[in-house]
């Protein structure tokens, strides 16, 4: 019953970490199938749809409204992570780029000097 209620509970906060949350979800759902007790995929599928936080309210638009009349938990998994990767691979870019700016800011500001 305790593991029943901390997976209808779970939810995850704005910059928690997405793929820390998809573990702890399917942490709780293969402790529940130790002990047999089963959760049907679409139900699983509605209840990590709907433990992500409100910044991911088009993710999930964009999923229901996908067109296919089920969609399974895997599914949601790997879009969700795909979307992680596509983020931190943006992120790391932006860095990537603003520190080529600083670079290239300090050299021009160095030339000046000069």
């Amino acid at each position: 019953m305790i593991l029943k209620q901390s997976l209808f509970l779970l939810r995850t906060h704005e910059g928690t970490p997405i793929k820390s949350h998809i573990a702890k979800f399917f942490s709780i759902i293969n402790d529940l199938n130790k002990i047999e007790v089963k959760i049907e995929d679409e139900d699983q599928t509605l209840l990590l749809m709907c433990s992500l936080p409100s910044s991911y309210k088009s993710f999930r638009e964009a999923i229901i409204f996908e067109g296919k009349s089920t969609i399974k938990v895997y599914e949601v998994k790997e879009h969700l992570l795909n979307k992680y990767r596509i983020d931190t691979q943006l992120t790391d870019e932006s860095r990537h780029d603003d520190s080529r700016q600083v670079h290239y800011s300090r050299e021009k500001c160095n030339n000046e000097i000069s």
